[in-house]
């Protein structure tokens, strides 16, 4: 016997053979109401898997701020092997002054700090803008480049004027507990404050996450909601852990 033709429509349709269906009864298209619902069914799936995605997003730029403060770890530990420990607080040469962007930039493979592409150079460096990082940065007084982050203030003694003495990292008591750096949440970049960060100065760029990222003085990097960072009166800021 042989078998019945099934028409591509109808096997879409029923899966049955066209001479198998009750008489009267022929292929037909999907209605505007099943397409309809179809279109339902899709924005549903969509709104549901957005915020996961736009999660998962934010999730990679965190890694990769974190990234990038463990490279400026790096760097700052180069630093200090070359300069007695002491941290990239910043150099004044006649009629300008470098922070530590400017002074890093040797230790991670950029131009010389003193050369002249350095100047146009230190403003592209992704090394120190957190990809979540939308605030408006601008080129410092200091010519220091925009930053996302900072050194903690306690590299001076906790001055916040960039006047005090430069304090050597060796004063760290506590290294895996102590922040070096940290997103930077303020959008100035002065001479005063483009070098720093403290409890009252760090921001979160996560939308998404309400914890910063750190650098701490052993190298490691972590991420910690700033409250936990203010706990035993700011304990985690202070190289001195008596003071």
């Amino acid at each position: 016997m042989k078998k019945p033709v099934v028409s591509n429509e109808l096997s879409n349709k029923y899966g049955l053979p066209e001479a198998w269906l009750p008489a009267g009864l022929s292929p037909s298209k999907f209605t505007l109401i099943e397409l309809l619902v179809v279109i339902v069914i899709i924005a549903i799936l969509a709104a549901m898997l957005l915020p996961a995605l736009n999660s998962a997003r934010e999730r990679g730029r965190m890694i990769s701020c974190n990234g990038n403060l463990k490279q400026l770890g790096l760097a700052l530990t180069f630093y200090e092997g070359e300069n007695k420990n002491m941290p990239p607080v910043m150099y004044k040469p006649v009629s300008t002054s470098y922070r530590y962007t400017r002074l890093l930039m040797p230790y991670i493979g950029k131009s010389g700090w003193g050369a002249e592409s350095a100047l146009d150079e230190v403003k592209l460096v992704k090394t120190f803008r957190c990809p979540s990082d939308s605030l408006p940065r601008s080129n410092g007084a200091d010519v220091s480049g925009p930053n996302s982050y900072g050194l903690n203030f306690e590299v001076q003694e906790g001055d916040t004027a960039g006047t005090a003495g430069t304090v050597a990292f060796s004063r760290v008591q506590e290294p895996t507990a102590t922040i070096i750096m940290g997103d930077r949440w303020l959008v100035n970049n002065t001479v005063s404050n483009a070098l720093g960060t403290d409890a009252t100065r760090s921001g979160n760029f996560h939308a998404a996450d309400t914890r910063n990222n750190f650098l701490f003085g052993d190298g490691h990097t972590a991420s910690h909601a700033l409250k936990e960072t203010r706990q035993d009166d700011d304990r985690m800021w202070k190289f001195d852990k008596k003071k």
